[in-house]
Parts: structure tokens; C-alpha cells; sequence
């Protein structure tokens, strides 16, 4: 899936599973909705630091050598990085459950790809959905990003 996808999927589970932080963004109170959508962000976009077309992994000097939705597809990164991020803070609030749903939705939705994801790492085996299919940047996919901001901003809207 494209950056935007997986975007639009991370606010969208954020506020199925956190529904506090659309109640928070549909009050105004954004001083503490936006730390959400960032962490929200960059959860959903890190899985793909192992792909070096992505936003992230252009930055690392390895992408070359990792396998694209390997490792960092896996339930195993998912903990890891969450355990790495709340280092950063004291509590596991708000922030922190936005930066794993982000992960998890990415890697949810890599699971309707064709290659799928190696989510059980070090099983070396791709899991993905077996009856659909959404080829990247596919018109499918582009409907598919559409829907999921369209319920992000319905989900948002106070009334």
C-alpha cells in the first residue's frame, strides 16, 4: 500500500480503537489530539523503513539489505518499537496507543497484498488475506484510501 493508505488506515483504526482522541479533535482540543495524529503517523509509516522507495526508508543506510515486509512487518517489531517508544514517555497513554495502532493497521492491511507480510518473524513464511488482493496504487487501493478518510472525518466531526 502508498504512504497515503497507510496513513488514512492508522487515523482510521485510531479512532475505532481510541475513540477519545476524535472526541478530543471534535472539541477543539488539539493540544493534545495532534500528538495522537503524529504518533498515529509515524507508526503507520515505520513498518515500511525496510523498503527503500518508502518515506522512512529512504533515511536508512540498511533498507538495501532487509527484506521488504519482513521483520519490520512482524508482531515482534510491533513490540519492540513499542517498547522503545514508551521509554520515551512514563505512561502508557494516549500517544502510545496511537503509535502501535499505527504499526498494526499498517501491517493489517500489507496483509491484503499480494506478497503479504512475514507478521509471525522469524517464521520466514508471507501471510496474507487469501480472497482479495489490492495490487499498490491500484485503483482499488485509491478507493479503499478515499473510504478510510472519509470515515476518519466522520469519526472527527462533532455532530
Amino acid at each position: 500500500m502508498l504512504k497515503r493508505t497507510h496513513i488514512a488506515a492508522g487515523f482510521a483504526a485510531m479512532n475505532i480503537v481510541i475513540p477519545e482522541v476524535a472526541k478530543l479533535w471534535g472539541a477543539s482540543q488539539f493540544d493534545e489530539a495532534i500528538p495522537c495524529l503524529v504518533a498515529v503517523t509515524i507508526g503507520s509509516l515505520l513498518p515500511d523503513i525496510d523498503n527503500t522507495d518508502s518515506t522512512l526508508g529512504k533515511f536508512n543506510p540498511f533498507a538495501k539489505m532487509l527484506t521488504h515486509r519482513g521483520f519490520f512487518h512482524s508482531l515482534v517489531f510491533v513490540f519492540i518499537a513499542g517498547a522503545i517508544y514508551s521509554k520515551f514517555y512514563t505512561n502508557f497513554g494516549l500517544k502510545e496507543q496511537a503509535f502501535i495502532i499505527g504499526m498494526l493497521s499498517h501491517i493489517f492491511i500489507d496483509m491484503f497484498n499480494i506478497q503479504g507480510v512475514q507478521i509471525l518473524w522469524p517464521y520466514k513464511r508471507f501471510i496474507r488475506f487469501p480472497l482479495i488482493r489490492i495490487p499498490v496504487g491500484g485503483l482499488l487501493e485509491k478507493v479503499i484510501c478515499v473510504a478510510l478518510f472519509l470515515i476518519v472525518l466522520r469519526q472527527a466531526t462533532p455532530f
